[in-house]
């Protein structure tokens, strides 16, 4: 974990995880999967409450993890995509009360920080 860098705090929630696991293999260790070991997650807590502020948060960790890790094509891509579902959102009404605009004004400002996700 030392050699790797620990968890990257830059990861609010998401996408932590698999940073970590690449930047250890990047290291010279390598993963090993136990099929024995189980664990149950007892989630929800954290995100539940507020969906669409969850899945902003994914956004913000996949587009981080993009911009340290993907090629500028698959950036470009992954870009293009949220584009694409935040005009989709807009036309559905998603972001018609104050919360909901507020929010949208959040998705364009992640999307406007090319390389510098929030």
């Amino acid at each position: 974990m030392d050699r790797a860098g620990g968890f990257d705090e830059a990861f609010f929630i998401y996408f932590e995880d698999i940073d970590l696991c690449r930047r250890i293999r990047q290291a010279g260790w390598h993963l090993v999967y136990d099929p024995r070991v189980q664990i149950q997650h007892l989630g929800g807590a954290t995100t539940a409450p507020r969906p669409d502020r969850t899945r902003l948060e994914y956004r913000r960790s996949q587009l981080l993890y993009y911009d340290r890790h993907v090629s500028a094509a698959g950036r470009a891509l992954l870009r293009a995509s949220l584009r694409a579902e935040l005009a989709w959102k807009t036309v559905r009404g998603r972001f018609r009360d104050a919360e909901g605009r507020e929010l949208r004004a959040l998705y364009r400002e992640m999307l406007r920080r090319k390389g510098k996700p929030a």
